[in-house]
Formats: C-alpha cells, sequence, structure tokens
C-alpha cells in the first residue's frame, strides 16, 4: 500500500510539471498565432517558478529551462507584440533570461553543459563565464569550443595567452 502512495505522489507531480512545461511550450510555440495561447514573459517566469516549487530536478535545470524557454520567447516577440497589442520590449526578456541563466549557473555550477551556453545566449560576461567552465571543466569534450571562444572573443589577452587557447582548441 505504502509503495502505491509513493508511486501516485510521483506520477502526480509528473503530471503537475507536465501541465507547466505545457503552459509554457504552448506560449512560446504557438502563442505568436493564437491568443489563447499567450503568456507574457512574467508569466512564463511564474511556470518556471512553480515548475521549481514542485522540485525533484537537477540543480540549475528548471533555471536553464526557464532561459531556454525566454530565448525562444524572444526571437518571437515581433508576433506576440502584433497579435496581443502589446508593447514588450526586447531588453527586458533578454533580462529575464540572463536572470534565469545566471541563477542555473549559481544553482548548478557542476554541470558543464550550462557554460558554452552563454555564448549562444549571447551573454556580455560570456568570456568570464566561459573561462569559469574551462577552469571547473578543463577535460570536457565542451572545453575545445569554449577555448577557442575565449581565444577570439577576449580582448583583454597577450599575444602569448591567446595562442595558449588556440593550442587547447588545436590539441583536441
Amino acid at each position: 500500500l505504502e509503495f502505491r502512495r509513493v508511486l501516485f505522489r510521483s506520477a502526480q507531480r509528473v503530471v503537475r510539471k507536465e501541465i507547466h512545461v505545457t503552459r509554457i511550450w504552448r506560449a512560446v510555440h504557438a502563442g505568436q498565432y493564437y491568443p489563447d495561447a499567450y503568456l507574457s514573459p512574467d508569466d512564463l517566469v511564474r511556470e518556471v517558478d512553480a515548475i521549481r516549487d514542485i522540485g525533484g530536478e537537477m540543480p540549475g535545470v528548471v533555471s536553464m529551462y526557464g532561459a531556454w524557454a525566454l530565448f525562444g520567447y524572444n526571437e518571437r516577440l515581433g508576433a506576440y507584440n502584433a497579435l496581443m497589442n502589446v508593447h514588450i520590449q526586447p531588453e527586458y526578456v533578454r533580462k529575464l533570461m540572463f536572470d534565469l541563466y545566471h541563477r542555473a549557473l549559481k544553482e548548478g555550477p557542476g554541470n558543464p553543459h550550462f557554460y558554452p551556453y552563454s555564448r549562444y545566449f549571447a551573454d556580455p560576461d560570456r568570456v568570464s563565464i566561459l573561462r569559469e567552465g574551462l577552469r571547473r571543466f578543463p577535460d570536457h569534450p565542451y572545453a575545445t569550443m569554449m577555448n577557442f571562444f575565449v581565444a577570439i572573443e577576449d580582448p583583454s589577452l597577450t599575444t602569448d595567452q591567446r595562442l595558449s587557447y588556440y593550442a587547447a582548441y588545436d590539441a583536441n
């Protein structure tokens, strides 16, 4: 009987999460065409927070998921603004995205997959984030890519430093 209760609670938690996930992705992908699917950026963050409140995910994963959702939302922002006759600024959506992304890095610093996305998200702090990823995970497969991006994007590097990043990139 106890096993059934635990199983039921676990299934219930999964279903509750999926409801929030469905709302998020419905808003991101269909909200640009269907007003009933639309959510504001603040509503999306509330849905992400609801997933976080349910719990059970690896550290940082929910925040990273929210950052991704807001990244996709920002790509479609013109369509949402036109459909809903709102005037949400892209800078505001990017701020929310970066807030969640930086939260993911703080919550899950041991996740090597988070660091390279600083470049994909065009994070203004990406060079320092990539350097931290390299410090933590120098032998990870992503290190090759992170070495290359530090080499080409860090204007403070001396020629010798830049060459050492290129050498680490070429070594792999």
